[in-house]
């Protein structure tokens, strides 16, 4: 069987919300610069999966909390436990972002309603409720393979229109003269997107069970090419999306830049369907993180993200509504999606993405070896 729906299922649980914040990256640091930190973290997001992986194997575990208990007993999984669900709630709230972002002047074209912030919680409670909250009951993560893939075939749409509106200004030249190129001063400030750009880490193993025939290999060859898509797709529309709005000026989510036109609602719509179709991807392991963490009998029935536990279909409904409802009022109340994502990648999505990741591979990992030294630097 082929790995491509694994493919996809990764894809889509890593490209997203950053994707609306790189042309406003591209306007604060650099066209050069960013091509640079773009390629610096997805190779360390590789070596970091490649990590996981490994040091699961060795350790015979196939979840991320269950290796950190192994590893380094109850106060690692704990540290593990919260740092995943800090993680994928700063996701799901930035979703949300978006979604209350776009979803209002779609509404107000249609209508012609006058927005204002009661109508735009109605609404994103309406999508939240009656099309994430269904998805993200979903028990198995093959199901959502056939949604992934219309979800990239939305974002493959939207690099062609991107790159057709900037080729104007691309023909005419006069913007070689006026981008920033390299401004280091700056990277500081957006250094925990790119950080959080790739992640993926909480929701490896579980898509790691649903390969045909698992092994690290196989699921390094996943990693690899997900990441390689989604590093293409981030710096193109970086890019595009500087090239055509910086007369203007960059807003952090790049859809604010968009005028009222045929195009631009389709786009705004297929955004909004391809966020709500990741949500079951941030749900899945913040479920299984969070019943780990609050029934203690999960630690030793390895009821955790990629793990043969069974969730009771009570603890599952209510969990599972928790989590919509609590990230959606956050998103309703934070509608900065910048300060969103700059705040969740500084904290724990380092920790997640590259700090546990290191530290467990070498906690597993006796053996002198080049991987063990990549891991030390890490940590």
């Amino acid at each position: 069987m082929s790995t491509r729906p694994v493919v996809f299922n990764l894809v889509n649980c890593i490209i997203g919300v950053s994707v609306l914040a790189m042309p406003f990256c591209f306007q604060e640091c650099g066209i050069v610069l960013c091509g640079v930190a773009i390629t610096f973290s997805a190779w360390l997001t590789k070596k970091s999966c490649s990590l996981l992986l490994k040091a699961g194997q060795i350790a015979r575990r196939r979840n991320y909390e269950g290796l950190a208990l192994s590893t380094y007993g109850a106060p690692g999984k704990l540290a593990v436990e919260i740092s995943i669900i800090g993680l994928l709630i700063g996701s799901l709230i930035a979703f949300n972002v978006i979604i209350g972002d776009l979803v209002p002047s779609i509404f107000h074209n249609l209508s012609g309603v006058e927005v204002t912030w009661t109508v735009r919680a109605i609404l994103m409670t309406l999508l939240a409720f009656g099309v994430g909250l269904p998805l993200s009951m979903m028990r198995n993560l093959k199901s959502l393979s056939s949604f992934s893939a219309i979800s990239l075939s939305f974002y493959a749409f939207f690099v062609v229109q991107i790159f057709f509106t900037a080729l104007p200004r691309i023909v005419e030249g006069s913007w070689i003269y006026s981008l920033n190129y390299w401004r280091p001063e700056k990277l500081l400030n957006y250094v925990p997107i790119f950080a959080l750009a790739f992640a993926c880490q909480p929701q490896l193993f579980a898509l790691y069970e649903t390969l045909p025939d698992p092994s690290v290999k196989h699921m390094e060859g996943v990693v690899d090419t997900g990441i390689n898509v989604v590093a293409l797709v981030y710096f193109l529309v970086g890019l595009f999306g500087y090239v055509c709005f910086y007369n203007v000026g960059v807003q952090g989510d790049m859809l604010n830049n968009y005028s009222t036109t045929f195009t631009s609602y389709l786009i705004k719509v297929g955004f909004v369907m391809s966020v709500i179709v990741s949500f079951p991807l941030m749900v899945y392991p913040l479920r299984a993180s969070l019943h780990s963490l609050i029934f203690s009998e999960s630690s030793s029935s390895e009821n955790l993200p990629g793990g043969s536990g069974f969730i009771q279909p009570d603890r599952f409904t209510y969990l599972t509504l928790t989590i919509i409802s609590g990230t959606l009022m956050m998103g309703i109340l934070f509608p900065q999606v910048e300060f969103v994502l700059a705040l969740t990648g500084a904290t724990m999505g380092t920790l997640i993405a590259f700090v546990f990741p290191s530290c467990l591979f070498l906690r597993a990992v006796s053996e002198k070896t080049n991987t063990r030294l990549i891991a030390k630097v890490g940590c």
